[in-house]
């Protein structure tokens, strides 16, 4: 019958959200997910949720947070959990429809996914009642007074399915439209637009996701877990080895940004992070702070055009302006180094986007200067080189300063020797803390100047960092760095390196 197949589709669906609820999803969910969110510009999933190790629990100073119930090993998954409410910009209700409401009173402005966000999460508590305690058990911000439901327990978890048609109606009851845009203005997400909606661009084009227990997550500038958006599901890992009794905590604002922007962000929550790269800045002092954002909004910028400009050039510029180039990067580097106290540990993120610069210019006229600028990019992530690998305190080159001076990691942990493909052993023992995805250009930039199996361990240690980071295997680890490997193979930057390692594994 015609019926049939979309009933068995329906079915088949069906079985994987409940499946994925009950253990988690797999490599080949996430790379599925992931090629779902480059070509659609609303992408929804029907997975039920997965909680993990994890349990609802007060902490001191923080309120409500996700404590760890044992010990979990870095790149475990620990949450699925899929919006309730979600709006996209291209959604029917929002496609087309440049809304801008304004509260002049608090100061607050809400664009067209967060009204018809509202809206849904309104529907939603009246429709299915269940639903109030993880919508309106969420705080609302300091003007407005906590609900009833916020006075509760906070549910771990709540029925997904759909309600009932033979049941009763619901009982009537009153939902408060502000408590609603109190809860989305101060708990909800807000990923990018996806590739497929074309508008990347637009502030105004970004979606609203209310993500209930994801939101209860506590914020520290140096996240102890990832939490990674495909469509409306947001999966959060373990970044590194935790012990069961951890408070897992997120970014609400990127600890990539500078300390002064950080806490103009967090203020909304009356919140000051005391965190430990929070507790690194501020030892750094008040007039180097601002030094080091001076130096960053005005002599960076410049620096990085005329890099873009270089690395463009057909014939690969001339050696002598990389030459040039590389020395102003340098001198960058070094007065951004001085900003620094002389104990701060390694965790220097700041650092991180010039020594990559400086290392591509560097490359054409001293390769090894360049692997030792990108070994001291990795470093100021937070990341520790394995033992026997050049310190990234080392001086970097003939031309370059000591571009990194790191100490210990931020929240250091006891070091884990790690095994990749054919017995090879990976060139970590402690993961970054912050910037990942330069993290893992770094590692490739490494590897696509270094030959045979020590290119290839670095590789491994690439492919590794972003599978704890993201999931999805190889197949994600090539789709975003091999750009997307048409006709099979890798292409970009690093395809060189890429097509050598796929063809030891």
């Amino acid at each position: 019958m015609a019926g049939e197949p979309g009933a068995a589709a329906r079915l088949d669906a069906a079985r994987t959200g409940a499946g994925v609820a009950a253990h988690g999803l797999d490599a080949g969910q996430v790379a599925e997910m992931y090629a779902r969110t480059l070509r659609d510009a609303c992408p929804r999933f029907a997975y039920g949720d997965f909680i993990g190790p994890v349990e609802v629990a007060d902490v001191p100073g923080a309120g409500r947070g996700l404590v760890l119930t044992r010990d979990v090993q870095e790149g475990e998954l620990l949450l699925v959990c899929r919006a309730v409410g979600s709006s996209y910009s291209r959604d029917a209700g929002c496609d087309g429809v440049p809304l801008l409401r304004s509260n002049p009173d608090e100061g607050v402005t809400s664009t067209t996914t967060q009204v018809l966000a509202a809206a849904r999460c309104i529907h939603t508590v009246l429709d299915r009642p269940e639903f109030a305690r993880p919508l309106l058990g969420l705080t609302a911000g300091p003007a407005v007074a906590p609900s009833a439901e916020s006075r509760e327990p906070y549910p771990l978890r709540w029925p997904r399915a759909p309600a009932d048609p033979l049941a009763a109606p619901p009982a009537e009851r009153a939902v408060s439209a502000r408590y609603v845009n109190g809860v989305l203005r101060f708990n909800a997400f807000g990923p990018a637009p996806t590739p497929a909606a074309a508008s990347a661009g637009d502030p105004m084009a970004r979606s609203t996701m209310p993500h209930p227990l994801p939101a209860i997550l506590n914020h520290a500038c140096v996240p102890n877990v990832s939490s990674v958006f495909f469509g409306d599901v947001v999966t959060t890992r373990a970044l590194h080895p935790l012990p069961r009794g951890t408070e897992i905590v997120h970014q609400y604002v990127p600890g990539e940004v500078p300390y002064a922007a950080r806490h103009a962000q967090l203020a909304k929550h009356e919140f000051h992070c005391g965190c430990a790269l929070c507790q690194m800045d501020e030892r750094d002092g008040p007039a180097a702070l601002r030094r080091r954002d001076e130096l960053r909004a005005t002599s960076l910028p410049a620096l990085e055009e005329r890099s873009r400009a270089l690395l463009r050039a057909p014939d690969g510029g001339d050696p002598a302006a990389h030459r040039e180039l590389a020395a102003s990067l340098l001198e960058l580097l070094e007065a951004l180094q001085g900003t620094y106290a002389p104990a701060r540990p390694a965790l220097r993120p700041d650092l991180v986007e010039v020594l990559h610069r400086a290392a591509q210019h560097v490359g054409v006229y001293d390769p090894a200067g360049a692997v030792r600028l990108e070994q001291a990019s990795l470093g100021a992530t937070g990341a520790v080189a394995e033992p026997g690998q050049p310190a990234a305190h080392e001086e970097q080159g003939p031309d370059a300063p000591s571009a990194g001076r790191p100490a210990a990691a931020a929240a250091p942990a006891a070091p884990v020797n790690r095994m990749g493909r054919r017995g090879r052993t990976l060139r970590l023992v402690r993961l970054p803390d912050l910037c990942f995805d330069a993290a893992v250009r770094a590692l490739l930039a490494i590897a696509s100047r270094l030959e045979a199996d020590e290119a290839l361990a670095w590789v491994d240690t690439a492919a590794y960092v972003h599978n704890v980071m993201i999931g999805g295997g190889d197949a994600v680890f090539l789709q975003r760095w091999a750009d997307g490997m048409p006709d099979g193979a890798p292409a970009g930057e690093y395809a060189a390196v890429l097509r050598r390692w796929l063809a030891a594994c």
